[in-house]
């Protein structure tokens, strides 16, 4: 405190609960700012590499950074030995080969974008994700706050929802900074990304803030070491389909994406050649993704057939998890809203839980049905809370979400329809958002219903839940209880007393029930599942580059055709086999004499198959 670069403060939240915290003053956050091209503050301990990390491999064969100065560290992030020394054993050779390619990839940062990137940032403008560079304005008190409880009252809220804002953009602009530095720090030389996986075969590249899974504005300075020449009409169609995917027209077909590109021509080639000037590109869904497509588009339309593209092209799943739990159960229905049927159009979910909304909003008595319509419901509305279904949310998920897509819209400028009232207009979208979810996914919703009962039967036999995944990864599930410790500090002069939760030996229950949905979905798509399946078809297919961000994968333009037809046949592989009455066998193995678990839900009728002549299930 006497330092002045740390101040602590009791603030009231936007529900009414104190929280008292320690954080950065305003000159220490001002102080970093300023000072992010030489402050070694800004330097993250774990750094990306400027040549190839070691390869893992079995027996315990240490990978990733090179030499002795980083601290070592395993594979999977765990502090489990017992766990580590198990996986050490196992022969899983295509999780060590799709982590080891992951790895190989040469990256480099684009340093044209970072000068862009840092003229919007170092001059004030909040374009493209990036945060606002000056905290919000506190509302203006009223002038009889001190005798005007209605008015004090109103004034707090408004208050509090400010405070609530402002704290939230000071982690992104100092992430702003770190990203800007790292930049400086590798100018154009090559670098390579080290990789750990959670236990859940989930990979994560080791360095933070500038890498392949961080935020859109910070992935994209990232393009390919290599470049591959685009030889032919189906690289030029990949290249299009993805600079007009950026913009925003990804639920258009493939033909209608390519028009796009081609109508909008002559703005794309504006926009590469100032994007000071032409800030069309600040519309777009992914801002400076499609800033760097139209600089590629661009650059293609000058040189023709054989310019050499380094940009990663992306393909995303159609709201993966949602997928898994179809082709798990072979729901046609669900197979055809996510795109693993074929389809003349893509399909969207999201917008198809959003239509439910506007429907039951529409025939509903509650008072503020009508604002919520005048307000505006789109598949940004719902998106978030559907998206994270399959992952174990709950009500209270989608009630958070529901909240934080209003306050963004707030923050854009649009006026709150119900005054100074947000938490009980929010409560009441949500739960029209949960029941129109419910009714849309309902195979998704049968699939987590049996495996939480699974998990419940597990956690009334004192059994730790573990399973193999289909390329031979062990996940081991097991939440611990958590005992509350209360702690005396001194701060100043002020004693302040607070909770601190620590690990038992006893299991908690609800925590291993809840995630059991989340964490089987998550082994089936990372490393040990649908990904590490797809690299291991794609590299046999002569794909060597990868950037992979758990349910979308991008390669070089040239090889997009190429990877898409990886990833097709990677679910038939995958989900061909009967996966839950596989996982049934595993547990019932761990578990007692005469425990049963419940018979799987049965499988529909879908053809997986079909998946193969699906162009939308990953685009």
């Amino acid at each position: 405190l006497s330092t002045g670069i740390i101040e602590v403060v009791t603030r009231t939240d936007i529900r009414g609960r104190a929280m008292t915290m320690v954080k950065p003053t305003e000159d220490l956050l001002q102080w970093l700012k300023d000072s992010h091209s030489k402050s070694e503050i800004l330097k993250p301990v774990l750094l990306p590499m400027i040549q190839p990390p070691k390869d893992w491999g079995p027996n315990g064969k240490q990978g990733g950074y090179l030499g002795s100065s980083v601290y070592p560290r395993g594979l999977v992030k765990t502090r489990n030995r017992k766990y580590k020394d198990e996986l050490d054993c196992l022969d899983m050779p295509k999780v060590y080969a799709g982590i080891n390619t992951l790895q190989r990839t040469g990256f480099v940062i684009d340093q044209e974008a970072v000068s862009v990137m840092r003229y919007f940032w170092e001059n004030g403008y909040a374009v493209g994700g990036l945060p606002p560079s000056e905290d919000l304005p506190l509302p203006t008190k009223p002038t009889d706050i001190k005798t005007n409880e209605d008015a004090r009252r109103v004034w707090r809220k408004a208050a509090a929802r400010t405070h609530f804002e402002n704290e939230r953009q000071q982690s992104k602009r100092l992430q702003v900074s770190k990203v800007l530095y790292l930049a400086d720090r590798y100018g154009t030389k090559p670098i390579y990304y080290p990789h750990e996986m959670d236990f859940r075969a989930r990979d994560y590249p080791v360095p933070y803030y500038l890498q392949p899974q961080g935020p859109d504005w910070a992935r994209s300075l990232l393009r390919f070491l290599r470049g591959v020449p685009i030889s032919d009409d189906n690289g030029v169609s990949w290249l299009a389909v993805h600079a007009a995917n950026t913009w925003g027209e990804d639920k258009a077909s493939f033909d209608g994406r390519v028009r796009w590109v081609e109508e909008n021509e002559k703005m794309i080639r504006r926009v590469a050649k100032d994007p000071y000037r032409n800030m069309e590109w600040t519309e777009a869904d992914s801002p400076w993704h499609f800033l760097e497509a139209a600089r590629e588009w661009s650059a293609f339309l000058d040189e023709g057939l054989g310019f050499v593209s380094n940009l990663p092209v992306a393909q995303d799943a159609t709201t993966q998890g949602l997928q898994i739990y179809a082709k798990l159960l072979l729901d046609p229905v669900a197979g055809y809203a996510t795109n693993i049927l074929p389809r003349d159009t893509p399909g969207d979910i999201y917008q198809d839980v959003a239509d439910l909304v506007v429907e039951k909003l529409r025939v509903s008595d509650n008072p503020y049905a009508p604002h919520w319509l005048a307000f505006g419901i789109t598949r940004k509305t719902t998106k978030r809370q559907t998206m994270t279904l399959t992952y174990g949310s709950v009500f209270y998920s989608c009630k958070e979400y529901t909240t934080e897509w209003f306050y963004e819209r707030l923050a854009e400028g649009r006026v709150n329809p119900f005054g100074d009232e947000t938490y009980r207009p929010c409560r009441f979208l949500a739960e029209v958002i949960w029941e129109s979810i419910s009714e849309v996914v309902k195979s998704a919703k049968i699939g987590m219903s049996w495996l939480r009962e699974v998990a419940g039967i597990c956690m009334d036999n004192d059994v730790t839940m573990q399973w193999f995944t289909p390329n031979g990864f062990l996940v081991k599930m097991d939440y611990p209880q958590m005992r509350k410790h209360e702690v005396k500090t001194t701060i100043g002069p002020v004693v302040r007393q607070h909770r601190i939760r620590m690990a038992s030996e006893d299991r908690d229950r609800r925590k291993n029930i809840n995630a059991i949905s989340a964490n089987y979905v998550h082994c089936l798509d990372g490393i040990g599942g649908l990904l590490g399946e797809i690299i291991h078809l794609g590299v046999g297919a002569g794909i060597e580059d990868y950037l992979a961000v758990h349910d979308s994968g991008s390669v070089h333009a040239q090889y997009a055709g190429i990877f898409a037809g990886c990833v097709r046949q990677a679910a038939v592989n995958l989900f061909t086999p009967d996966l839950l009455a596989d996982f049934r066998e595993q547990i019932s193995a761990l578990l007692p004499s005469g425990v049963h678990l419940p018979d799987t839900p049965s499988r529909g009728t879908m053809d997986l198959t079909k998946v193969l002549d699906s162009m939308y299930y990953w685009n």
